[in-house]
C-alpha cells in the first residue's frame, strides 16, 4: 500500500470520529492561567488557614483540660480508697495557727501522701523553683505582665501530659478554706504559658471531696463580665475562671471566649 493510500484511509478515519492523527492538540493551561490559579488559591489559604489553626489549637486545649481534670478526678477518688474520707486528710488544717515553714510542710506531705502516688509522675519536682519544673513564667494574653509562675512555697510536679503547682488556697486565709489551689499548665513546659490559653486553675475541695475548676459554681454571664483577675474575658490578666467557663459550655470554646 502506498502512502498516498495510507493517508486517504487515516482522512477517512478521521472524518469519521474514530482517530484524529492531524489535529491532535494537547490540552493545558497558559502561563497567566496558571499564576491567576496560584494567586486565588494563597488567597483563600491565606483568608482560611488561621482560622483552620486556631480551630485545632482549641480543639487540643479543650482536650488536654478536660484530661487533666478527668486525671485529678480520678486521684482523688483512687486515694480515697486507700486513704479515706477526704475530707479527714492529714494535711487539711482547719484554721490552725501556722507558720509559713509549718504550712509548707503540711502542703508536702499532703502532696506526697495522697496525689503523688495515685498519678504518672515523670519529673518530681517538690518545692520551690527547681529547674525543670518551673522554667517557663505564666503571662498575659499579651505578654506584657507577666508572673515567675508561682511562689516557691508551691509544690511542683509534671506528668506526661501537663504541668501541676498545688499551694494552699490563701483566698481567706492560708488555712481556713480546706482546699488545695491547682495550677494546670495543661501542655508542659510547652508555649505558649498564657493564661486562658494552655495555664488554668481548679481547686481540690476536701469538704466536697473533689476537684473543681475555680468558678465552677458561678453563673457564666457573671464569669464572662467579672472584670477583675478571677473573671474570664479580655481584660481580666490571670483569667482564673476560664476553665469553668470551657465546662460550663460543654467542653468547647466559644466565640465570646478570650482566646
Amino acid at each position: 500500500m502506498s502512502i498516498n493510500e495510507v493517508l486517504k484511509k487515516l482522512k477517512i478515519l478521521k472524518h469519521r470520529g474514530v482517530y484524529n492523527l492531524f489535529s491532535y492538540k494537547k490540552n493545558g493551561f497558559t502561563l497567566a492561567e496558571v499564576l491567576i490559579t496560584i494567586g486565588i488559591i494563597g488567597i483563600v489559604a491565606a483568608m482560611t488557614l488561621p482560622s483552620i489553626i486556631e480551630n485545632h489549637q482549641k480543639q487540643e486545649t479543650v482536650s488536654r483540660l478536660r484530661k487533666a481534670y478527668a486525671t485529678l478526678s480520678q486521684v482523688i477518688a483512687r486515694s480515697a480508697v486507700d486513704n479515706g474520707d477526704v475530707s479527714q486528710w492529714e494535711g487539711a488544717s482547719w484554721g490552725e495557727d501556722l507558720t509559713s515553714s509549718e504550712t509548707t510542710k503540711k502542703l508536702e506531705t499532703f502532696v506526697k501522701t495522697y496525689i503523688i502516688p495515685y498519678m504518672i509522675v515523670t519529673k518530681d519536682c517538690g518545692l520551690g523553683n527547681i529547674k525543670g519544673c518551673r522554667n517557663e513564667k505564666f503571662c498575659i494574653k499579651s505578654k506584657q505582665q507577666c508572673w515567675n509562675s508561682t511562689p516557691s512555697y508551691a509544690y511542683y510536679f509534671i506528668t506526661p501530659d501537663a504541668r501541676y503547682v498545688i499551694l494552699y488556697d490563701n483566698s481567706g486565709g492560708v488555712t481556713v478554706n480546706n482546699r488545695f489551689h491547682v495550677f494546670i499548665d495543661v501542655n508542659g513546659n510547652s508555649g505558649p504559658n498564657v493564661y486562658g490559653r494552655d495555664v488554668f486553675f481548679g481547686f481540690i475541695n476536701l469538704k466536697k471531696s473533689r476537684f473543681e475548676f475555680v468558678g465552677y459554681d458561678a453563673k457564666r454571664e457573671d464569669l464572662i463580665n467579672d472584670k477583675t483577675s478571677w473573671g474570664c474575658n479580655e481584660i481580666s490578666t490571670t483569667k482564673t475562671s476560664c476553665a469553668a467557663i470551657i465546662q460550663l459550655d460543654g467542653w468547647k470554646i466559644k466565640d465570646d471566649y478570650p482566646w
